[in-house]
């Protein structure tokens, strides 16, 4: 891993490059500055792993994973508030929050404990795959399997207990 030298003497090399397609994607200049940020924090964290002499090819690419996954967050948001449309002091309906409740019986029921922590740092914490399995100690390919299997158990559940 690099040292923190090393880590500021990329960022100072690929800023521009990356804030420059962060910005044609995204279209917010907050945001751009954000996404270029979180890949160098990410790096400094660990998170992000850098082999011998990243090219910058390797740093476009994590710009351009990052902002669609912003910008799929962005308008899974806007689909949400589109199907809900709360205001600040409402509750949800009674129906949505028997659901709710109903699927959070099933997460503490119905699954073992590997599915259950992985649904919970999924969804609760809102953690990508490859966090959550370094978390665990696991690839991503196993939390991935882990989070199909507790999908189909809920979906059982859910169909069960309606």
């Amino acid at each position: 891993m690099p040292n923190r030298k090393d880590i500021e003497q990329l960022y100072l090399q690929h800023y521009r490059k990356m804030y420059r397609l962060a910005s044609m994607l995204l279209h917010d200049d907050a945001d751009s500055k954000d996404v270029v940020n979180d890949i160098f924090t990410g790096i400094l964290d660990g998170h992000i792993v850098l082999k011998d002499n990243p090219s910058e090819g390797f740093f476009l690419v994590c710009v351009r994973n990052e902002c669609l996954n912003r910008l799929r967050n962005q308008q899974l948001h806007r689909r949400l508030e589109r199907l809900l449309p709360l205001d600040g002091d409402e509750s949800l309906p009674s129906a949505l929050e028997a659901k709710c409740q109903l699927l959070r019986q099933g997460v503490e029921r119905a699954l073992p404990d590997r599915q259950r922590e992985v649904v919970l740092m999924r969804f609760d914490e809102g953690l990508a795959l490859q966090a959550i399995g370094d978390r665990l100690g696991v690839s991503k390919v196993a939390v991935f399997k882990q989070l199909k299997a507790a999908m189909i158990s809920l979906r059982t559940y859910l169909k069960e207990n309606e």
